[in-house]
């Protein structure tokens, strides 16, 4: 059987289509994972913030211990 350019081109699009659908499912997904939560009242808002808050902390903290681990395991003489 012959390949035809006529049937390339549909699996190209029809590849296309599949990947644009995978790729907006992705986003959808990225987007429910961190988007800040929905927020019920003032207090709970207030809460959401310091958790966030806490959770840069923690980040930036542990950024911070791994780079001095990594300059005392590199920098050694």
């Amino acid at each position: 059987m012959k390949t035809t350019i006529n049937d390339i081109l549909a699996k190209r699009d029809a590849t296309l289509a599949e990947i644009r659908k995978s790729s907006d499912k992705i986003k959808k997904q990225t987007h429910a994972l961190f988007s800040p939560p929905v927020s019920h009242g003032r207090m709970e808002a207030v809460m959401n913030n310091v958790d966030r808050a806490v959770a840069i902390y923690d980040g930036v903290m542990f950024g911070v211990k791994v780079m001095r681990r990594l300059r005392r395991t590199f920098l050694r003489k």
